[in-house]
């Protein structure tokens, strides 16, 4: 007689009638392993002994099942007991700063400190804390690998509602403002060797470091704010002051209505190798876009 255990056959149910030479043999199964009991020489062995073996199998399942169980819920309480390390580590003590980003080693932000705004950058390598401007009104900055971009209102713009966009290379130290007309250029955000940013709030613009070509993304009627981009896709809010609903005035089914005007808020895209636009809500309750590889959220 022979005991043939198969482990992870992927077989379920309580068993299985197979036959062989004319012989019924029962297969025992669980989920983790199969028992099965190939006889030979049948009429040579008697049925109490073959129940007592079936009963062995049996009890061997049972004891499986629960040890795999146990194992379960002890690595269930191992994981839930083990404590999380948390280490918290203060970069700044001005007191007065904003808008973090961080890339790689180095954290940058936008700092209030004597009553005007710059931005600084610590590096965790060298625990050592750089200020990258000196304009007095510089914000919103952003970081990929070693450029740095904010919108700047140093030429008297900022008063005005007009900023412009600066990038300042790291391993050059040489700043290099982008945007020279004039216009109200804000958000900024940079993806490699492009950046890009919103016009008056009414276009995406963007600009190619590599190739110093400056072109115009998309336009709307409506106002365009958060654009963000990675690879070859930009994304951004479009907001559209106004809608037209329906409003009912009154209980009364014959009374008449008016015009609600809502404001709606939706994500678009951009494909730099389609150059196709896509609106991908339709809710008007869409905000705040950001992208990883193919996801946008």
């Amino acid at each position: 007689m022979k005991l043939i255990i198969l482990q992870n056959s992927g077989l379920k149910g309580n068993y299985q009638n197979i036959r062989k030479s004319n012989i019924v043999v029962k297969l025992f199964v669980n989920v983790n392993c199969i028992f099965l009991l190939s006889i030979k020489g049948m009429e040579q062995i008697r049925h109490k002994k073959f129940h007592l073996v079936v009963l062995a199998s049996v009890v061997l399942v049972i004891l499986n099942m629960f040890s795999v169980l146990f194992s379960s819920a002890v690595l269930a309480a191992t994981i839930q007991d083990t404590p999380t390390t948390i280490t918290k580590t203060q970069i700044t003590t001005s007191g007065s700063a904003e808008r973090p980003a961080i890339f790689s080693d180095k954290i940058i932000w936008q700092d209030y400190r004597n009553d005007i705004t710059d931005i600084y950058m610590y590096n965790l390598s060298t625990s050592k804390e750089v200020q990258i401007t000196t304009s007095g009104s510089a914000e919103a900055p952003v970081i990929y690998n070693d450029k740095i971009v904010w919108m700047d209102g140093r030429n008297g713009n900022f008063s005005l509602e007009k900023p412009d966009i600066y990038v300042y290379d790291l391993s050059t130290y040489k700043e290099t403002r982008v945007t020279t007309n004039g216009s109200y250029s804000t958000s900024p955000a940079i993806y490699k060797d492009r950046i890009v940013w919103t016009n008056y709030s009414s276009s995406v613009q963007m600009y190619n470091l590599s190739t110093h070509q400056k072109s115009q993304i998309s336009s709307s009627e409506s106002m365009i704010f958060s654009p963000t981009i990675y690879g070859n896709i930009i994304a951004w809010e479009d907001f559209r002051v106004f809608r037209e609903e329906n409003a009912q005035v009154g209980s009364n089914t014959s009374d008449f209505s008016i015009h609600k005007k809502n404001p709606t808020r939706d994500i678009c895209f951009y494909d730099l190798s389609t150059h196709k636009k896509i609106q991908i809500t339709t809710d008007g309750s869409a905000a705040h876009p950001a992208i990883y590889e193919d996801r946008i959220v």
